[in-house]
């Protein structure tokens, strides 16, 4: 039998150790549109993304926070700096 998840994880999917954030949780917690995050997969400008079924999108909660992380900048310079042009 698995575990109990706990009090306020109700949204939230455990495997392997993880947390899985749903679209909406993701959205939410990064202040983004559901469509943003829709255009994000498409581009590829997102984090990585799980796919359960046709219709249901979570994602990795350590990815959302990696993803985030690299975007993160002390000022603008360092921003410009670590931009690749294409």
């Amino acid at each position: 039998m698995p575990a109990a998840h706990p009090a306020g994880a109700d949204n939230q999917f455990r495997g392997s150790g993880d947390a899985y954030l749903t679209e909406r949780q993701f959205c939410e917690r990064y202040r983004v549109s559901a469509r943003t995050a829709q255009r994000w997969r498409v581009t590829g400008d997102g984090p990585p993304f799980v796919r359960l079924g046709p219709h249901k999108i979570v994602y990795r909660l350590s990815d959302a926070e990696t993803w985030a992380a690299g975007r993160t900048f002390a000022h603008r310079a360092d921003e410009l700096s670590r931009t690749v042009t294409q």
